[in-house]
């Protein structure tokens, strides 16, 4: 009788040390997480840094055997083997090989953690051939061993899905696919599956919100409204119901006579004002999406010289100016012209502000405010605004001033114009 009950409480104390490892074990794995995430575009031969932390504490005595954490990147199939098939992380197998990817726990502030400063991704190993690079997304698994008390427990986490890249040409498609996955993935999904159409409402708040991280101000209602008709066309929709597919976003050229994409179109914007634009578009100074009808109704209810700046929308990337004048025929009919949109490198040789200082035919921001007063604080100054240089032998500055050229005569029909062919 003695035995018997020996053994039956030998057993249920097994259940429960059985119960203790597992909800131990449990535990542990959740307390892995990453710190720091990798870079979710990953250039090949480009160095990039993460970190992990451990939740768990100090309260496993791991400070007294430091673990090393080690670090590869696997594809998509081998991420649903971890998650889906329970597969130890040995067993999954990697994509490509990272150098300088193993690192020691460190004890920080009562956590222990591991930094990866200086990791690069020296080979990548595609399972489709065919398919877009762009579209293939990887991840990075961090992957420890535990020792607590007598037992070891094989831990692991996954970053953020990546992609990985060869060119900076592949940069926009790539930086779509991470957009849409951030944006849009389910929570407890299978790795890394995404909806294939969205509604345009989210995808109008995901813009919006890209759009302000990148420039420091979101979108307006009439700029998404703009963008909106930009990506339907002129089909009338109801934009409360109305379905984006992946496709028609990053993929699908926008409309027939453009060679671009919608993404890549929107994608090229923040650069230039970035770089030559950011303070007159935080200042509101910048209209930008605003189609050439548009424009053109709102200049011609305006005095001569009204102008705004639009976004072209056949130039990735350019900005134009949109003015009214009046026609030498002095009947009081109003032209609308669009200048040749600016590029980047346009406004890195002369800014906007100084080009549109050089053009007399400007003299008013739409609606109504004196161009002096919109941007004449970032005007440069005149080498010599009131007389002629003093002679010298030494050679004299020059610079360079934009004009307006190549008008052709129009014929007047009502308020509108076109030109003569």
């Amino acid at each position: 009788m003695a035995m018997e009950e020996f053994n039956s409480d030998r057993t249920m104390l097994d259940h429960i040390k059985e119960d203790v490892n597992r909800h131990l074990r449990y535990v542990l794995q959740r307390s892995l997480v990453v710190d720091q995430q990798p870079p979710q575009v990953v250039k090949k031969n480009t160095r990039f840094s993460a970190a992990v932390r451990l939740l768990f504490g100090n309260q496993s005595n791991l400070s007294l055997n430091m673990p090393k954490v080690k670090a590869s990147i696997i594809n998509e199939l081998q991420a649903r083997k971890l998650v889906q098939e329970q597969c130890p992380p040995a067993l999954v197998g990697k994509s490509g090989s990272i150098i300088n990817n193993e690192g020691s726990m460190a004890e920080l502030q009562g956590q222990f953690g591991a930094v990866f400063r200086n990791m690069k991704l020296t080979n990548i190993n595609r399972s489709d051939k065919k398919g877009l690079v762009t579209e293939e997304k990887f991840c990075i698994l961090f992957h420890t061993k535990l020792q607590v008390g007598q037992l070891q427990h094989d831990i692991w986490t996954l970053s953020l899905p990546l992609v990985v890249t060869v060119h900076g040409n592949q940069d926009c498609q790539a930086q779509a696919t991470i957009l849409w996955d951030n944006a849009f993935s389910p929570l407890c999904r299978i790795p890394f599956v995404v909806p294939e159409q969205v509604t345009w409402n989210d995808l109008s708040q995901v813009l919006s919100q890209w759009f302000g991280r990148k420039t420091g101000s979101p979108l307006s209602h009439e700029h998404l409204q703009y963008l909106a008709a930009r990506l339907f066309g002129d089909n009338q929709v109801d934009l409360s119901t109305s379905l984006v597919s992946r496709a028609t976003f990053c993929k699908d050229q926008l409309q027939m006579k453009f060679a671009f994409t919608f993404w890549e179109w929107i994608f090229a914007i923040p650069k230039i004002i970035k770089d030559s634009l950011r303070e007159f578009w935080n200042q509101g100074l910048i209209m930008g999406f605003v189609s050439k009808r548009r424009a053109r109704d709102l200049l011609l209810s305006q005095p001569p010289g009204t102008f705004l700046l639009r976004f072209s929308e056949a130039q990735l990337g350019g900005i134009s100016m949109v003015y009214s004048c009046t026609n030498e025929f002095g009947n009081g009919a109003i032209y609308i012209y669009n200048v040749e949109p600016l590029t980047d490198e346009d406004l890195q040789i002369r800014s906007l502000a100084n080009r549109i200082k050089d053009l007399e035919e400007l003299k008013y921001l739409y609606p109504d405010i004196p161009k002096e007063r919109a941007f004449g604080q970032y005007w440069s100054p005149d080498l010599y605004p009131l007389e002629f240089p003093p002679y010298s032998d030494e050679y004299i500055k020059c610079t360079m001033c934009v004009k307006i050229s190549g008008l052709k005569k129009m014929v007047i029909l009502g308020h509108e114009t076109l030109p003569i062919n």
